[in-house]
């Protein structure tokens, strides 16, 4: 950490509760959840690997994967250039430029050129439509604007190399259709994760694993974020502190 960063107006800095990293946020913008740091703990990575952040938005996903996973390499693309702005201060008040590269682009206009990568991750928009009154920022990044889950899919086939793992949150209304949608990509279903923000409420998102070229079999688990008075499971509360680094 070099202890010095430049915030603009609207811009706060905000700690992540891992290994002193903190993160730049803008109220005006889109802001992470807890969804994306699930879905960063739940990557498995090696020291030789290069990952692959599609959407990165505020590059909550690749901060947490350098510093609690033992990956090669992450280059994050994503098309807002604010967001990236944003992402390039927060990654070197953080000293993780050695291990996460900011690309300002469209995934559509770069997945033929920028290589082939061990791991593909995304949180991508969860909405194909509406949003129509939200900021433009935000409906980019909430909803299918720039990027349909069929492009985000082609994307992956393009950049993931055979046997590669790809790692995705969506919303539990679209299952059916992510299933559908990886499975004519070659990029096999290999493991769904439900998540339940409690164990008495339905579950909301999950979390897929998929493999390129794998074969078929599938299984199910589950992931609960709050006990019934609110506090923060232990699986969860694992992932913001530094006993969860290899997990």
């Amino acid at each position: 950490m070099n202890g010095r960063i430049e915030l603009k107006e609207n811009e706060r800095l905000e700690e992540l509760g891992i290994d002193s990293l903190k993160i730049i946020q803008n109220r005006d913008m889109y802001c992470f959840t807890s969804d994306a740091v699930i879905l960063a703990n739940s990557v498995s990575a090696s020291s030789s690997d290069r990952a692959l952040d599609i959407g990165s938005g505020s590059f909550i996903m690749p901060m947490i994967i350098a510093a609690k996973k033992n990956v090669g390499r992450i280059l994050g693309v994503e098309i807002q250039p604010e967001m990236c702005d944003m992402a390039r201060r927060s990654i070197e008040y953080n000293s993780l430029g050695d291990k996460i590269e900011v690309m300002n682009a469209d995934i559509n206009d770069v997945k033929d050129s920028i290589g082939i990568f061990d791991i593909v991750i995304s949180n991508p928009p969860y909405f194909t439509s509406g949003g129509m009154k939200e900021k433009e920022e935000i409906r980019i990044a909430r909803h299918e604007v720039t990027l349909t889950l069929r492009e985000l899919i082609s994307a992956v086939r393009s950049t993931l190399k055979f046997g590669g793992s790809f790692y995705m949150v969506q919303k539990v209304s679209r299952l059916a259709e992510v299933i559908a949608v990886m499975s004519d990509a070659d990029i096999i279903p290999k493991e769904i994760t439900l998540i339940y923000p409690k164990a008495s409420k339905e579950a909301d998102t999950f979390i897929v694993k998929g493999k390129r070229g794998a074969k078929h079999g599938l299984i199910m688990k589950r992931f609960v974020v709050y006990n019934e008075d609110g506090s923060m499971t232990k699986e969860a509360e694992k992932m913001y502190f530094k006993d969860g680094r290899n997990g």
